[in-house]
């Protein structure tokens, strides 16, 4: 299989580095409106994407096959934080990202249980690009230290 790099730009940390021999194993727990926004910012990252609308068939799907990132919109999960701790326990490398609204007062709680960011809707393609590549380049670039 085609490596994949880390990020889809010369980013800090990441330099076009090849550094995963799989796609990226992406869950997402997002309602229909932004299954699309998630595929196409998660597109140069190499990826396979599960799309839940629910949490139980998305709690299955994660507890089966742990994968490598999870994102979830806190409207459709009561509890993010326990979300977090449940993806860890089964893979403590595993990522959380929650989707909130701008200017949510939930947001820093929030940050602090998914290592430092959170995706916003309404989507901004550009914003989820981004923070994508980021989160991913750092997990990345932390592992090959």
């Amino acid at each position: 299989m085609r490596s994949a790099r880390c990020c889809d730009t010369d980013g800090p940390g990441c330099g076009g580095v090849a550094v995963r021999t799989s796609p990226l194993r992406v869950v997402t727990l997002l309602p229909r409106e932004l299954h699309r926004a998630a595929a196409d910012a998660l597109a140069p990252l190499a990826t396979a994407i599960d799309q839940f609308q629910a949490p139980a068939p998305a709690l299955g799907r994660i507890e089966g096959a742990p994968p490598d990132l999870v994102i979830a919109d806190v409207d459709l999960v009561p509890n993010v934080s326990q979300l977090c701790l449940f993806v860890r326990s089964l893979r403590p490398d595993g990522l959380v990202l929650p989707v909130i609204c701008y200017w949510s007062e939930r947001e820093e709680p929030l940050r602090d249980c998914a290592g430092g960011s959170v995706l916003h809707k309404p989507p901004r393609a550009d914003e989820w690009r981004r923070t994508l590549a980021s989160v991913l380049d750092r997990r990345y670039t932390a592992s090959r230290a």
